[in-house]
């Protein structure tokens, strides 16, 4: 049995100091886990989230970095309501597109979510540098990237490397990296999606920005097919390891610093719990018995499993928890304890 906090819990583990931090009095799982939580419509609500998620036992959430400072606005009410110490023990940065560019969806399905992973920004960071689009989305870059560190935040989660586009975008972004890198305490984590072309740009783009030691990646576990494929693609899950395996090698090689499963990639078992392919579960045990206490688990996305009204109560005493994905953490630590 765990036991659930009712407030911020400031012993719990940290994102990079897990065994300084750990709460005595808490019956933690017996290997380390380090797990945060991104829902994309509280991107801006940190201070509560990050309650809601340590209440479901999360060590860390995510925050969307702002693209412009807060004069003339009225500034996000989560700045002065969460305390410091959890921005630099609890909090890791993303980067995304201004609300004026289109968010681009992962996925071909029309009537998908669309995702804002920032991508809008990569593409005009390879524009001519008098364009005033390039120069307004290094300004913009710029400043989540100085925000970010103005907040002691950790990590920053990057946009992924381009597979569709000339060399000369990735050339532009590994540019931009390699100069922030150098100048910046922040961990950086580009986005890769688990695909050969993916790994494949990103370890170019690694080599090209020089390797930084603060330049890493995040494996991101993406649902690729619709519901009604998700059947088949199963019986395709044995052709595809092997294959995956040595792009994990890739990655690992290449500063692999977190784990991001998006809640749509979960399957439904019988009880309407969440559970993972076969393959997604070899992969996963296997990053974690290379990589152990310094990987990072995300759950990124809306709860997709069936959720109570009993689960969300104020009592917390449903499976799904204050946040609706305490059932995707629980099925991750149990793939965890079993390896």
């Amino acid at each position: 049995a765990f036991r659930i906090p009712t407030k911020l819990n400031p012993t719990q583990p940290s994102l990079f100091n897990p065994h300084l931090s750990i709460d005595k009095t808490a019956t933690m799982p017996q290997r380390m886990f380090i797990a945060g939580l991104t829902i994309p419509n509280r991107g801006e609500d940190t201070s509560e989230l990050l309650r809601d998620a340590q209440s479901d036992l999360y060590d860390y959430v995510t925050t969307n970095l702002p693209h412009t400072s807060f004069s003339g606005q009225n500034p996000r009410s989560d700045i002065t309501a969460l305390e410091s110490k959890y921005w630099s023990t609890s909090t890791v940065g993303v980067v995304t597109d201004p609300a004026q560019y289109d968010a681009v969806d992962m996925n071909d399905d029309e009537t998908a979510p669309r995702a804002n992973y920032g991508e809008g920004l990569i593409e005009k960071l390879s524009l001519p540098a008098e364009n005033p689009l390039k120069q307004l989305a290094e300004k913009t870059f710029t400043f989540m990237l100085d925000w970010a560190s103005h907040m002691s935040i950790p990590a920053v989660i990057l946009p992924p490397v381009p597979t569709n586009a000339t060399k000369g975008s990735r050339a532009a972004y590994a540019r931009f990296l390699a100069s922030k890198c150098l100048s910046s305490n922040l961990q950086f984590w580009v986005r890769v999606p688990c695909d050969k072309q993916s790994v494949e740009a990103f370890t170019l783009l690694h080599k090209m920005s020089g390797g930084m030691a603060n330049l890493g990646c995040m494996l991101m576990f993406v649902n690729s097919v619709s519901p009604s494929d998700a059947a088949l693609a199963s019986t395709k899950d044995s052709d595809s390891i092997g294959e995956n395996l040595v792009l994990l090698h890739q990655l690992i090689g290449c500063n692999l610093r977190a784990i991001c499963f998006e809640t749509s990639v979960f399957l439904t078992n019988k009880g309407g719990y969440p559970t993972l392919s076969k393959s997604s579960q070899l992969l996963f045990t296997v990053l974690l018995q290379r990589l152990g206490r310094t990987i990072r688990v995300l759950v990124e996305g809306n709860p997709l499993h069936n959720v109570d009204s009993s689960d969300m109560s104020a009592n917390n005493n449903g499976s799904f928890g204050k946040t609706g994905c305490s059932a995707y953490l629980q099925y991750l630590r149990h793939l965890r304890n079993r390896d």
